[in-house]
């Protein structure tokens, strides 16, 4: 009886591990900027619905919210995809080189150099430590035309779309 109750917890531990490792907690800000960005990283598995929003600081969050607002609701320009894997679909993201650079006092800037389905990318996070722990402040990307910053086009395009809102059909 005993060993068939070992055997079913066993199993039922083997079964459930990839959820506990989904669920992992946040780490702590004494971990440091390096563990949160691994964190929000490994939060990117085949299974998950990652929402990158919930790793962004309150700050570009609200620009995110008055772009959707602006936007009467519709995806913008620079909502199109999730910034953080530069990507719109996932697979395991895997991170190959991160390098740290502090920014100043609950600042720091993580270069991010990561694999997604064999796609090999790289990103500068701009990382602020918040009284909620560690967030992404901005996300800086090469590709991304005249402005590399995330915060800066998004500002950008709340500032256009104030002066010429879209037109409504």
């Amino acid at each position: 009886m005993r060993l068939g109750l070992l055997v079913a917890v066993g199993a039922a531990a083997f079964l459930f591990s990839g959820v506990a490792a989904l669920a992992a907690p946040m780490p702590p800000v004494s971990a440091g900027p390096a563990a949160y960005v691994r964190w929000v990283y490994g939060r990117y598995t085949p299974d998950s619905r990652f929402d990158s929003q919930s790793a962004y600081t309150p700050g570009l969050r609200a620009l995110f919210k008055l772009n959707s607002r602006l936007l009467g609701g519709e995806v913008g320009e620079n909502n199109d995809g999730d910034e953080i894997c530069q990507c719109q679909d996932w697979d395991r993201l895997q991170i190959e080189s991160l390098s740290l650079t502090p920014a100043g006092s609950g600042q720091a800037a993580a270069r991010v150099g990561f694999v997604n389905a064999g796609a090999h990318e790289t990103v500068t996070l701009k990382l602020l430590l918040t009284p909620s722990g560690w967030r992404v402040d901005d996300v800086i990307h090469p590709r991304s035309g005249a402005s590399a910053s995330l915060r800066a086009r998004l500002a950008d395009e709340n500032r256009r779309l104030r002066r010429a809102p879209p037109a409504r059909p």
